[in-house]
């Protein structure tokens, strides 16, 4: 029954939050605007306040350093030198973003640029003595989702 409850947390706040996103995002559209330029700057805008940007933490960096520690001050703390991109970078791998995805979030050109990026940051923590090396190598790795998560999400 335990794990019963942790699965259906699991999938609530995932599904919950994404309804939240797409439901932004359907607002969002539904504004009228001058040009697409207009509008594009508005998708950007619901986008970085659920995934952060050059400028900002959103909502998905502020979850990760609730769940784990300040994990990104952290970060910044022991590897001032990461650019915000890097940092950037770190949180979406750390939660599972798919790599497509961190190029348009993050301003990156391909998926080559993004996986070089987290090569470099991983060599570099290795390399530092942090307490908390470890957690952000683990961080850095793709987590594989269990069967019953794969199923429900890809069918």
């Amino acid at each position: 029954m335990k794990r019963f409850h942790a699965n259906r947390q699991t999938v609530h706040c995932a599904y919950v939050y994404l309804a939240c996103f797409i439901l932004d995002l359907q607002k969002a559209l539904n504004q009228h605007y001058a040009n697409q330029d207009e509008l594009n700057e508005k998708m950007m805008s619901v986008l970085a306040q659920y995934f952060g940007n050059e400028e900002k933490d959103g909502q998905l960096q502020q979850d990760l350093n609730k769940a784990h520690g300040d994990i990104l001050q952290h970060l910044k703390r022991d590897f001032p030198y990461f650019t915000r991109q890097q940092v950037l970078i770190f949180s979406y791998y750390a939660v599972g973003l798919p790599v497509p995805l961190m190029n348009l979030l993050a301003g990156i050109s391909s998926d080559k640029s993004v996986s070089v990026m987290k090569t470099q940051m991983k060599k570099q923590i290795k390399v530092k003595a942090s307490p908390r090396r470890e957690e952000y190598l683990i961080l850095l790795e793709r987590e594989k989702l269990p069967n019953w998560v794969r199923s429900a999400l890809f069918g």
